[in-house]
């Protein structure tokens, strides 16, 4: 009789962590159906932050397709990939937000300047030279490229989109026109009438510094091609 109790005893104990497993086993299927089939965790909210130029709809409906998907099974590398094509996007985050949210968190591209389109209107463009935006009309808010592409030497174009984009965004604004024959010879026109002779890209940030110094004082041509020895003419 004690042999046998002995022996239940035994096999109790054998089984104890054989009954642990089966139950943990339930709790990750029970955790599994919630997080993968579940109704009570699909998405059913959409938010978009970082957004300037863009509006909400242009990014939100690219995602909204993944509302009523259960929120672990949402491939937020396809959604980041899918806003990413909309050319003023230079980059997109989507995040999960728990219990049943999406936030896709937006980094636009920076508009420099704005370039004749010969079909017609003006591409304005990023610093990469990528069209980002096509307008009817100039923008207010970046400068028109004027550059003869017949007379003009190779990497003129270039050597303005550089200047334009390492201008701080309050002095870019006050730039009309920029343009030159070289990548030497790049020129700001700016919206008072005054003109800059800016010479290569190189120094961008140090002419710029002297540029917003010269400004103080009115003149019809400020020359910063030589940093070191700014000259002002007219005024």
């Amino acid at each position: 009789r004690r042999f046998a109790e002995r022996a239940r005893a035994r096999r109790r104990l054998a089984l104890r962590p054989l009954l642990a497993v089966l139950a943990v086993l339930v709790v990750v299927a029970g955790l599994a159906y919630v997080l993968l089939w579940s109704p009570l965790l699909v998405v059913r909210e959409v938010g978009v932050v970082g957004l300037e130029r863009l509006e909400r709809p242009a990014v939100a409906e690219l995602v909204e397709p993944a509302v009523g998907t259960p929120l672990a099974r949402v491939d937020t590398a396809a959604l980041e990939e899918a806003v990413e094509q909309v050319p003023l996007v230079e980059t997109a985050t989507v995040a999960r937000v728990w219990p049943s949210g999406l936030e896709v968190r937006v980094v636009e591209r920076v508009p420099v300047a704005a370039v004749a389109d010969p079909a017609g209107g003006y591409s304005v463009v990023d610093r990469t030279g990528l069209t980002v935006l096509h307008e009817a009309e100039v923008p207010t808010d970046v400068p028109l490229v004027a550059v003869d592409l017949v007379s003009a030497r190779p990497g003129t174009v270039e050597a303005v989109t550089r200047v334009l984009d390492g201008l701080p965004p309050d002095l870019r604004e006050q730039v009309a026109t920029a343009g030159g024959t070289s990548p030497d010879d790049v020129v700001l026109d700016l919206r008072s009438g005054a003109r800059v002779v800016w010479g290569g890209a190189e120094e961008t940030p140090v002419k710029a510094d002297v540029l917003l110094a010269l400004l103080q004082r009115p003149a019809a041509v400020y020359d910063v091609s030589s940093p070191a020895a700014p000259v002002t003419r007219g005024g």
